[in-house]
């Protein structure tokens, strides 16, 4: 069980990953302190929905909450957290479209949601988050036709899984700052009729089975 919270009323940091909590994320949680900066509750064994998370701090920058038990939809307060810098879920049972609410965090630079059941088409949202660095979203059920990333500032490997992006049709990531190899898994998507990739800092050899 959980300790009450909210006799700590300065607290920062909320840091309780891989220890084995459980049981429901409820409002105290949330509401630990007004001005939390860093939730991490990853790597235990809570369930249930976020459906108390418009109770958090509105100073939040972090929140990671990977490999629990957490399930159903992502809510609608979880995008008034302009402030929101990292948010992993990963490893959950989140289910359902991702909102394009999701371009109102402007502040993201860190985006973590593989391993859930989210489905339905990826919404085009790249375009407001301009801070984006890292977005890994593999082993989900997503029916993805367009990736446009063009004219932004992303850099790294694409850490993408392209193996369940069999619809994919257009893939553009140009003009960023990405760099290494391209995915071999790109080959899977043998829907795609436009691939844009320059003006960024790729290497090595395209994968030789690229339809």
């Amino acid at each position: 069980m959980m300790l009450e919270l909210g006799g700590f009323p300065n607290l920062l940091v909320f840091y309780v990953s891989n220890n084995s909590f459980i049981g429901m994320l409820n409002s105290q949680i949330w509401s630990a302190s007004n001005g939390t900066e860093i939730l991490d509750l990853s790597m235990n064994h809570f369930v249930g929905n976020l459906g108390s998370l418009e109770n958090c701090s509105s100073s939040l920058k972090e929140l990671h909450l990977d490999v629990n038990s957490l399930l159903v939809y992502l809510p609608g307060s979880l995008y008034s957290f302009s402030s929101l810098q990292q948010l992993s879920l990963s490893e959950n049972y989140f289910s359902g479209h991702l909102s394009k609410e999701l371009s109102k965090l402007t502040s993201l630079n860190y985006l973590v949601i593989f391993g859930n059941h989210f489905s339905g088409e990826l919404p085009n949202v790249f375009g407001n988050l301009k801070n984006l660095e890292f977005f890994i979203a593999h082993s989900n059920s997503f029916s993805l036709h367009v990736l446009d990333l063009q004219n932004n500032s992303l850099t790294g490997s694409v850490d993408l899984n392209f193996t369940r992006l069999t619809s994919l049709c257009t893939l553009d990531l140009a003009s960023n700052h990405f760099s290494g190899p391209l995915p071999n898994s790109l080959a899977d998507c043998n829907q795609l009729k436009i691939l844009s990739l320059a003006k960024n800092g790729f290497a090595g050899q395209v994968p030789e089975t690229l339809p």
